[in-house]
């Protein structure tokens, strides 16, 4: 990988933020950094990792949230369905 700014060789970063772990689980960004130059930001990452990895993480991550929204939609259904009735 090479950098943006001033072309030498970049390696691998520690996620600072919350915004660089999302784009590192769910994307092929990455956070690298440029000894030369200070630089240090997101970059693509080499494509020599299995897509299938990726497209996998993905869709789990994407079945867990469905999940995760059907129980709560469950617990509202059943929260409101179980108040009583105000009577006249």
């Amino acid at each position: 990988m090479l950098c943006p700014r001033c072309g030498a060789s970049v390696h691998r970063s520690h996620t600072r933020s919350w915004r660089e772990k999302l784009a590192k689980t769910f994307t092929r960004y990455k956070a690298y950094r440029c000894h030369h130059c200070g630089w240090r930001g997101l970059l693509a990452g080499p494509k020599t990792k299995s897509a299938t990895s990726y497209d996998l993480k993905l869709i789990l991550w994407g079945w867990l949230a469905a999940i995760v929204l059907v129980l709560i939609i469950v617990r509202f259904v059943i929260n409101f369905s179980s108040a009583p009735s105000p009577e006249p």
